[in-house]
């Protein structure tokens, strides 16, 4: 909601469902449920219902961090990791997210790949 004039926007999705990254008004959700911003103005959802992480970056672009479209509960690196019904998350000063992961009845923590110079 813009403060000054009280209009509210969009910031991602098109309102159908689904799971599909790219730009920010072009990418779908499924059940977005909990999101957070971090320091870099990275935008994180927690994707109900695609059982996923996903981010949006600053740019508009809409990318999955975490998680499969499936249910599951294994952990592992980018893209082995798999959650059932994700719903809220936290992230530290560190950039590790710490999310829940409601059917699985825990709480994951991801830490941040390093990028080398």
């Amino acid at each position: 909601i813009d403060r000054k004039t009280g209009k509210t926007t969009t910031v991602a999705g098109t309102g159908t469902a689904g799971r599909t990254d790219g730009p920010s008004l072009m990418a779908t959700f499924n059940g977005p449920f909990g999101i957070n911003v971090d320091k870099n103005n990275n935008i994180y959802v927690a994707d109900l219902g695609s059982h996923s992480m996903r981010m949006i970056k600053p740019n508009k672009q809409v990318i999955t961090i975490g998680g499969k479209r499936s249910t599951g509960n294994t952990l592992g690196g980018i893209g082995t990791s798999a959650f059932y019904n994700p719903t809220d998350m936290d992230i530290d000063d560190n950039g590790n997210i710490y999310l829940t992961d409601m059917s699985n009845q825990r709480i994951i923590k991801i830490t941040p790949v390093l990028k080398t110079p």
